[in-house]
């Protein structure tokens, strides 16, 4: 099953916010658009304004990184149900491949479509009273 993109999309601007305007995060990072972490590659500076097609690529291509980690990560992730995947993504998206991978319970019950588990696993992390 592929996951739908436009629902992360509108999950992830929830958490995330969106910015066309080019700000430093709570940890002093550059971020732009949805929740993206400006790169020098982006050639972006603090109080740049991007248009809605940056916007959108950038997410667009921070989605696919996210995705692509949960497949390395969860090899059956397309079997998940949609919600499992959304949640995962949002994740992956979050926390970047190397955090997401000291997850191990959650990954492994997630893996295991142990549902009970997964959420206990993700309530137990620092990670949950971070992001809420």
């Amino acid at each position: 099953m592929t996951m739908n993109r436009a629902q992360l999309e509108t999950q992830l601007i929830v958490d995330e916010s969106k910015s066309l305007k080019v700000y430093r995060d709570n940890r002093g990072y550059l971020t732009a658009g949805i929740g993206h972490l400006v790169t020098k590659h982006d050639a972006l500076v603090y109080g740049q304004v991007i248009s809605e097609d940056q916007c959108e690529m950038l997410f667009n291509i921070d989605v696919d990184i996210a995705v692509a980690t949960c497949h390395r990560l969860i090899p059956n992730f397309d079997e998940l149900p949609e919600t499992a995947q959304q949640v995962l993504a949002n994740m992956a998206f979050n926390l970047g491949e190397t955090k997401l991978k000291q997850f191990r319970n959650t990954l492994d019950a997630a893996e295991k479509q142990q549902w009970a588990r997964m959420a206990t696993q993700m309530r137990a992390s620092a990670w949950y009273f971070q992001v809420g």
